[in-house]
């Protein structure tokens, strides 16, 4: 905390020239908020020799895991990341040597709630895809709105407080402010989570699947201004 106070301290100054006289100061917030959004993103995979099997089947496969997914959970989003078809190849004795078909989509659930990450996780993780990443979490633009101007609040009260201390200290008196200048706002960026599910996940039918525990954890918001009093 004192090495706070000094250095929030070095900002302070005040100017008494004869055709200029006002004080300056700095505010600062510093607020932790816990993200309201969590996403999480799966992969389809089909190779078959036939072209068109390999778009039915991995159209079948996704069209049924997002049916489930809007049948089970209502405060969800989903969005296509990625879609690609095309002939896959190997090398093989210094030569490139055709395979099959590939269908591949990339899909993302963007939960509205975060409190069914772990439901959805399990979900998907007993679908036996190719692959399941997350969850990343973020905050929403109503969240970061409302927090953005809390701190604006924050700050130019503890912007205001300094002034007035300062005002005391030196006998003078605060006016209105001259100019007011928002030096910095930034977001601490959300620590990314990866989960690649086996596709053995959930494949007991005798065992119950076991829900995950995720922890969100919080992330740092940070507001400074710099106010320009006039004083007298």
């Amino acid at each position: 905390m004192k090495i706070f106070l000094v250095v929030s301290f070095i900002f302070l100054s005040v100017s008494l020239l004869a055709d200029d006289k006002f004080l300056q100061v700095s505010g600062e917030c510093k607020v932790d908020v816990i993200p309201d959004r969590l996403s999480v993103s799966y992969q389809i995979l089909v190779n078959h020799k036939e072209a068109q099997k390999s778009l039915d089947e991995a159209a079948k496969k996704n069209n049924s895991i997002i049916e489930k997914l809007k049948n089970k959970f209502k405060e969800i989003e989903i969005s296509t990341l990625s879609y690609s078809h095309g002939p896959r190849y190997e090398w093989e004795n210094n030569k490139r040597v055709y395979k099959d078909i590939t269908t591949q989509y990339r899909i993302q659930v963007t939960l509205l709630n975060t409190k069914i990450v772990g439901e959805v996780l399990t979900m998907l993780g007993s679908e036996k895809l190719e692959n399941l990443e997350g969850p990343n979490s973020f905050v929403s633009k109503e969240l970061s709105k409302e927090t953005y101007e809390k701190c604006l609040s924050i700050a130019s009260a503890d912007a205001r407080s300094k002034a007035d201390y300062l005002a005391k200290l030196n006998g003078v008196k605060i006016t209105k402010p001259i100019k007011i200048l928002e030096t910095e706002t930034t977001m601490q960026m959300p620590v990314r989570m990866e989960m690649n599910m086996m596709k053995s996940f959930g494949a007991s039918a005798d065992a119950a699947p076991v829900e995950p525990n995720i922890e969100i954890g919080k992330q740092e918001f940070n507001s400074k201004i710099t106010i320009y009093y006039g004083i007298e």
